[in-house]
Order: structure tokens, then C-alpha cells, then sequence
């Protein structure tokens, strides 16, 4: 894909929910709305991370799980958990605003493309990392919208691992 489809909308992905307990989310999820798959794992996150544009000290981990939703499994629902309350964002959710939604996803094909009105407007990121073609972002727009807003671009590897951990297609 040359160009970029006119702003971030054409490339939703998800709706994220941090969660004290995931087991129990997710078993709600399931039972309560229908998800039929939610796959799950333990996320390392560490460097190259940035936390309000600061190095992250120490590493945290995360476990995240991913179902998929929507006409034909075409968008997800995900779940982080923190494995520690600690100094990270997803701790600090937790502690000041408590289990809920955190942020929207949008899967993009250019992140510099994406995010360029955003980082032009100077709007805060959160939470960012950079690895090759893999490229994430959390975007402070909770005054504004009422969440955060993440825009990732998947390298190959992190979109198969992504799409396996969904499960099959509905």
C-alpha cells in the first residue's frame, strides 16, 4: 500500500481493557458476550521502551490476551493485565482510574504517515517503542476522547504471532 488511507479510522483495530484479573475478564468476556477465543501470553516489556518519553529503568511484564470480534473476526478485543503493580502505565491505570477501557488501537501501514497530525499537534505519547518495522504508540488523547489512542505498526513477525494468538477466524 503507497498511500496512507485519509486518517486513522480506516485502520481500527481494537478496544483495550486493563484488568486486575484476567481470568476472570476474559471468562466474561466469553460467557457474557459471545467472544469464543481469547488467546493469551506473558509480554516482556523492556528497551526499547519509552514512558513519557523517558527510558524505562526496569523492564515489567504484562499478560495480554487477544480475542477476536466483529463481522468475521475482523477486529479483537484485547486484555492487559500487569503482572506487578509497579512504576508502569498499565499499574498506574489501575491504580488511579481502576479496571477499564484504556485505549483504541489502530493498525497502520506507515506510522510516520499516521501519526504525523498527531506529533505535529505535540499530543503527548505515553507510553512508545521502535524496533525495526514494529513501531507503537499510546497517544494521550484522554481529555479530548476519553481514552488513550494507540497506533502500532506490526512488523511481519509481531502480525502472524498476533493473528495465531487470536485463534481461527468466526
Amino acid at each position: 500500500m503507497d498511500e496512507i488511507l485519509e486518517g486513522l479510522a480506516p485502520y481500527y483495530l481494537h478496544v483495550s481493557y486493563v484488568v486486575r484479573d484476567i481470568e476472570a475478564v476474559r471468562e466474561s468476556f466469553m460467557r457474557l458476550m459471545g467472544v469464543k477465543h481469547f488467546g493469551m501470553m506473558e509480554v516482556p516489556m523492556q528497551a526499547p521502551l519509552l514512558m513519557r518519553g523517558k527510558p524505562v529503568d526496569q523492564p515489567f511484564r504484562i499478560k495480554l490476551a487477544v480475542g477476536r470480534v466483529g463481522a468475521g473476526g475482523s477486529n479483537e478485543i484485547e486484555l492487559i493485565q500487569p503482572l506487578a503493580l509497579g512504576d508502569d502505565i498499565y499499574s498506574e491505570f489501575i491504580k488511579t482510574v481502576g479496571p477499564g477501557i484504556h485505549h483504541i488501537a489502530f493498525l497502520v501501514p506507515d506510522w510516520e504517515k499516521a501519526t504525523a497530525e498527531l506529533r505535529a499537534a505535540g499530543v503527548p505519547r505515553i507510553l512508545e517503542s521502535q524496533n525495526g518495522e514494529f513501531h507503537f504508540a499510546y497517544f494521550d488523547l484522554r481529555e479530548r476522547i476519553g481514552s488513550a489512542v494507540e497506533v502500532v505498526q506490526y512488523d511481519r513477525q509481531a502480525y502472524e504471532m498476533i493473528e495465531n494468538l487470536k485463534g481461527p477466524r468466526q
